[in-house]
């Protein structure tokens, strides 16, 4: 006979992981707290003086070799002294461990804590710092070559794939579904007509958005959160930190100069120590409709964030952006 009902989510106990992480990992004296919600869950861990973050990921969300995908890439990029939040190995020295909640397992995850904040408008020297080390990953990161089973991101994965998971809730949105057939056909029209054989590609972290970095006192940035992390054009991160400077061009938040000089300051200071071609910029405004479609896929499909997509009123509200965004930047 069943003694508790099925669930699809569970909220893991802060005290029972702190307990489990003495064991594992050997944090004496620590303490475990649930801080946010989102992707996974993220508990703040502190042992003494140390902090860390650990990270319980969704319950059949992504395979186990894509968290040691994303697990290997982050201690690679410390090796290669870039700043991210890595993987901290227990005692066994795993990276990845299992546990056992009431959905099913789900992988958890220690990572080492990224000091200081965001901060959504950046200054000169946060914007070249971002630059910079947004740069060393992608030195890294373009020497792997990806496997089966790793995310990818292209035209298919980031417009039609997500599109066809969506399209059923655009029954009273006709009009802005056939808008985004005609922006979709005219991206792919635009891609065709660019040479993008000699695009720099590599695993990419595809949400370049300021809650994923933090800066310290001194303007140390620290890159983290590579929960969507895929093989695709290196140029597809370039475009999500873009995204975020159109957003704040398009709320008043900055200038059309002020954000026309970020995105500048930004990629000066990536050029400085990669390589990227005027022609793979070129494409950055038409590309960035892939951001908002694969992340609407992804609402569409995981609990936490049907509202996006399945109420009526949330998806107007979401296209009326996305339209207000492209329709000034964009000709289909």
């Amino acid at each position: 006979m069943q003694t508790s009902f099925p669930v699809t989510y569970s909220t893991l106990e802060p005290a029972a992981l702190s307990a489990w992480l003495g064991v594992t990992y050997g944090f004496t004296g620590n303490a475990c707290s649930f801080i946010l919600r989102g992707v996974g869950d993220t508990y703040l861990v502190s042992s003494g003086e140390a902090r860390y973050i650990l990270r319980i990921y969704r319950h059949a969300l992504r395979t186990r070799q894509q968290v040691i995908r994303e697990t290997s890439l982050l201690d690679l990029l410390r090796q290669h002294n870039v700043s991210v939040s890595y993987p901290v190995a227990d005692l066994s020295g795993q990276l990845v461990n299992t546990l056992q909640a009431p959905e099913g397992p789900r992988f958890a995850v220690v990572f080492s804590f990224a000091e200081g904040r965001s901060f959504h408008i950046m200054n000169d020297q946060q914007l070249a710092n971002l630059g910079h080390e947004v740069a060393a990953f992608h030195n890294v990161s373009s020497l792997l070559e990806k496997s089966e089973g790793d995310r990818v991101f292209d035209l298919e994965t980031m417009l039609h794939e997500p599109l066809r998971r969506v399209r059923p809730y655009f029954a009273s949105a006709a009009e802005d579904l056939e808008w985004l057939d005609k922006m979709i056909a005219g991206i792919y029209k635009k891609v065709d007509a660019v040479d993008t054989s000699g695009f720099s590609a590599g695993f990419i972290q595809f949400d370049l958005l300021p809650k994923n970095y933090h800066f310290d006192a001194q303007d140390k940035v620290t890159l983290f959160d590579f929960d969507f992390v895929g093989y695709g054009w290196l140029l597809l991160d370039i475009m999500t930190f873009w995204v975020h400077t159109e957003l704040d061009v398009h709320v008043g938040r900055q200038t059309r100069a002020a954000g026309d000089k970020s995105f500048k300051t930004f990629i000066d200071a990536y050029r400085s120590v990669r390589e990227i071609r005027d022609a793979e910029l070129e494409l950055i405004p038409y590309l960035s409709l892939g951001f908002w479609i694969f992340y609407m896929g992804f609402h569409e499909s995981h609990d936490g964030f049907y509202g996006f997509v399945k109420e009526p009123g949330h998806l107007k509200v979401r296209m009326g952006l996305i339209r207000g965004l492209l329709e000034k930047v964009v000709v289909p």
